[in-house]
């Protein structure tokens, strides 16, 4: 009687990375231009639950990747955008110390809001987020901008 022996393959562990960003993996590594390109891309879709418009198709298809649906708005202040990152992204990603969320959070501690959209047919670029507050009548007053580096300028 001759007994088998099973020989077991050895491979090679799955790299998270690999599993998170996919054929980019290897353009996502801390010291890329493109990883932090996509950092900074990755916090607008963080904060306002929406894509940026006119982006190259290599970060969009990034974003694709590393976003889900989401049913309810999934901005920072609940009240727009359909898109989630996904929370091993945000970590690896650390964008919760991004200087432009860290200051929107600020803000909407505030009572700031966030403006999805100024409007038809304007860019939602993402090196801005547009903000505001409401008086008592429900109008939108106190208007600012945050910009990328964190830095917040009055008015659109």
């Amino acid at each position: 009687m001759h007994l088998a022996v099973a020989q077991i393959r050895s491979r090679r562990r799955p790299n998270a990375r690999q599993q998170m960003y996919r054929r980019y993996a290897s353009s996502m590594v801390e010291g890329h231009k493109f990883f932090s390109d996509m950092i900074d891309r990755s916090a607008y879709v963080y904060v306002t639950g929406l894509y940026p418009s006119h982006l190259r198709a290599t970060y969009t298809d990034v974003l694709r990747q590393i976003t889900r649906p989401f049913t309810k708005p999934s901005s920072l202040d609940s009240r727009s955008g359909h898109v989630i990152l996904r929370p091993e992204v945000v970590q690896d990603m650390q964008l919760e110390k991004h200087a432009m969320i860290r200051e929107v959070r600020r803000k909407i501690r505030q009572g700031f809001l966030i403006e999805p959209s100024r409007g038809f047919g304007t860019r939602r670029n993402y090196s801005k987020i547009f903000m505001f507050k409401l008086n008592v009548d429900n109008l939108p007053y106190e208007p600012c901008t945050i910009n990328i580096d964190g830095s917040v300028k009055q008015g659109w």
